[in-house]
């Protein structure tokens, strides 16, 4: 997750968004396979970690500010259900 984290803050900061985003398992961890693009412009937002409730909430909040979800993927952290989600215009 850190590592995710660290990739997303780096592009982000390059004007870079997320364009693919997919999660599995290695050795009982999450990983995260993304791919950023610098070809896509306009209002985003991105969260991980989520629950089922909190990525319900977060869809609730980015469709009120605009935001159709692009990206989703859901993996299992500590033996519980998480998602990862972008939003775009």
């Amino acid at each position: 997750m850190q590592q995710y984290q660290a990739a997303f803050n780096d592009n982000k900061a390059k004007g870079r968004r997320l364009a693919y985003l997919n999660s599995y398992m290695h050795n009982g961890q999450p990983r995260f396979t993304a791919i950023w693009s610098s070809g896509i412009k306009g209002l985003g937002a991105a969260s991980h970690g989520l629950t089922n409730s909190q990525d319900q909430a977060e869809w609730s909040k980015q469709r009120k500010r605009g935001l159709l979800t692009r990206l989703v993927t859901g993996y299992t952290e500590g033996g519980r259900g998480r998602y990862a989600a972008f939003w775009k215009k």
